[in-house]
């Protein structure tokens, strides 16, 4: 019985380390969206993101995101998406992600389609605070509708 209270007491201390280690991030930025069918045109995207060390370099980085697009003809097309990304830190300011998810469009106001998405980023530390950091992420993405690509201002605490 012993053995178990101290197995307990143990897992909640390491859980509760763990969940400090946790950090959390919100961003914002502008971009354009590359269709398969159509032109280009402008994106706004915000969203935010759990950074979850894993090993090392290695980090989890679950987000949630929500864009719109504004194209030249048509009505503007909202977009949420749910991804996830495992993440290496190059260096001390600069890391590299890759990951995926799904991506739900709401083309008049009512979910009309979910598509599976893959997307690529980096995130560059470019300011230290004493409670955070400010980044930049230069996310690339991709699924059935097109391509998009973005650069977006993030902060990190």
């Amino acid at each position: 019985m012993k053995i178990t209270a101290l197995a307990l007491t143990l897992l909640v201390y390491v859980s509760q380390d763990a969940i400090a280690q946790i950090r959390k991030q919100v961003f914002a930025g502008t971009g354009c969206s590359f269709p398969v069918v159509g032109d280009l045109s402008p994106t706004v995207t915000a969203g935010g993101a759990l950074i979850i060390p894993i090993h090392g370099r290695f980090f989890a980085r679950p987000a949630a995101v929500v864009s719109s697009n504004f194209p030249d003809s048509g009505k503007p097309t909202l977009q949420a998406q749910a991804l996830g990304f495992l993440g290496l830190q190059v260096s001390k300011r600069f890391a590299v992600l890759g990951g995926g998810g799904e991506a739900f469009l709401f083309p008049e106001g009512k979910p009309s389609l979910h598509l599976a998405t893959v997307t690529t980023t980096t995130a560059t530390t470019i300011r230290q605070t004493a409670h955070g950091k400010f980044g930049l992420f230069t996310p690339i993405s991709h699924n059935a509708k097109g391509w998009g690509a973005g650069l977006l201002l993030g902060y990190t605490w």
